[in-house]
């Protein structure tokens, strides 16, 4: 793609923060947290369903984060700092942390021998097999480590 045709395509979308989503967002958060607690307590299949409820929620928090790493959650850097240290907390993730190592991995995509998140692949090879079977389940499983 030509960058005219590019400038030209992103000219026509909308990329400003709208907190009104943000704050509906934290709304269908509460609601899925509530109804999970409640339903977790119930029954037996209650249980398992507030299972499937928790796992959307906890997707929903790791992409809540990944968006205030990158500021665009809200026009004011505090309100992103601010949800993701909130959402880093529901992502077992410490946001500062996770946001310089996921900020440089963007700086760095490509790079394998500076991308932090290529650090694991270069010394995989050296590892004990104990840690090489633990990494590719977190890599199969998705789990954002």
């Amino acid at each position: 793609m030509q960058r005219s045709h590019y400038q030209e395509i992103r000219g026509r979308l909308d990329f400003t923060r709208k907190g009104a989503v943000l704050y509906l967002h934290f709304a269908q958060d509460l609601l899925l947290l509530a109804v999970s607690t409640a339903l977790m307590r119930s029954s037996e299949a209650g249980y398992w369903a507030s299972q499937v409820l928790f796992s959307f929620f906890y997707f929903r928090a790791f992409s809540v984060l990944h968006e205030a790493v990158h500021g665009n959650l809200h026009a004011n850097r505090a309100v992103n700092d601010w949800t993701g240290f909130l959402y880093g907390a529901f992502s077992f993730l410490p946001f500062s942390t996770w946001r310089k190592m996921h900020l440089a991995h963007h700086s760095w995509a490509g790079n394998n021998d500076k991308d932090p998140v290529m650090k694991a692949r270069r010394e995989y090879p050296g590892w004990p097999r104990w840690k090489q079977n633990l990494y590719t389940f977190i890599w199969k499983s998705w789990f954002p480590y």
